[in-house]
């Protein structure tokens, strides 16, 4: 029977389908992932570019260097692996797979976590000259190595011992796993962070208010100055283009600024400084936050969703009552 990869995809090509005919093997040439190219990668390699599968693209790797404490970029060089540590590679890729195809379907950045949870457990292993399977299949070590995460690992680890535990031992995943016994330990762990957790107060009504009203007054200020700002850069973009194709080194800011009438609306938010044409791009960055900033105070959005609002998404509609309203 094939198993499809129980990811989110979001139009991406994903993973091959795995083939429960193969057993609890690991093929390290099976396809597990494609980039945004749509070229194929595969298990055995050391970081899988799940890029493709993220909403917007955005830069992002799965990767299996168990000791190091960064992400992306950084992993993703030439290391001289000794063989350990290119065993547990291979238990941590196989774990992965595990979650990948019997799992719920699991976002990028929830993938991410539960590989960094194993991590962990790797390292533990490492420091204790075993196997990831040791300390799977051993109660001692099964505990010593729940009692050693940080405290904001912990739930994440109780995730994949309960998911590992719902396996079929002999067809999915070759191995017993070991009951903990300080389980009541783990959850208490748990109880209590999510007891401590911070809640942030309510903003009152005034305070809430006034940035609303502040808003609203640089948006009007914004409003006033938007045609100027416009047709400065405009000019801007264009005479920069024809001063770098003649390699000239001409100071294009002052000149702009002066014909547009723009030094009180710059003055106004401290762009005064030596390079007008820089100020006049860091004015423009302000407006893009202070934009994004009312989307948030009367939507509530994430804020990658507003970040990510396409263009001409807001539509006036008239409602019932005959008022105005935004959708």
């Amino acid at each position: 029977m094939k198993i499809e990869a129980r990811i989110e995809q979001h139009g991406a090509q994903g993973p091959d389908p795995w083939d429960d005919d193969w057993g609890t093997c690991l093929p390290l040439d099976h396809v597990i992932c494609r980039d945004v190219g749509g070229t194929s990668h595969t298990v055995g390699e050391f970081v899988w570019p799940w890029t493709a599968y993220t909403a917007h693209q955005k830069k992002f790797y799965l990767h299996f260097f168990y000791w190091k404490q960064t992400k992306g970029k950084a992993a993703k060089g030439t290391l001289l692996i000794s063989p350990e540590r290119e065993a547990r590679i291979r238990e941590l890729q196989f774990l992965m797979t595990r979650l990948i195809y019997y799992g719920n379907e699991n976002a990028p950045i929830t993938l991410d976590v539960k590989l960094r949870t194993l991590h962990h457990a790797a390292r533990f292993a490492e420091a204790r000259s075993c196997t990831v399977r040791d300390v799977l299949t051993q109660t001692a070590l099964l505990d010593a190595c729940g009692a050693s995460l940080p405290d904001n690992y912990v739930g994440k680890w109780m995730g994949w011992l309960t998911f590992l535990g719902q396996l079929e031992a002999a067809t999915q995943l070759g191995f017993t796993l070991a009951t903990p016994k300080q389980w009541k330990d783990l959850e208490r762990r748990v109880k209590k962070r999510r007891d401590n957790r911070r809640q942030f107060a309510i903003l009152p009504t005034r305070i809430y208010a006034a940035l609303i009203n502040n808003l609203t007054a640089e948006l009007d200020d914004i409003e006033a100055y938007k045609p100027r700002l416009l047709a400065a850069l405009r000019e801007a973009i264009v005479e920069h283009r024809q001063a770098k194709a003649a390699q000239n080194r001409i100071c294009i800011g002052p000149a702009l600024v002066e014909k547009h009438d723009l030094a009180a609306y710059l003055g106004r938010r401290d762009f005064t400084g030596p390079r007008p044409l820089m100020d006049m791009a860091s004015a423009i960055g302000e407006i893009f936050l202070v934009c994004k900033l009312q989307i948030h105070v009367f939507s509530g959005m994430r804020d990658s969703e507003a970040r990510h609002l396409p263009y001409h998404c807001m539509i006036t509609e008239n409602g019932p009552h005959g008022r105005k309203h935004c959708a």
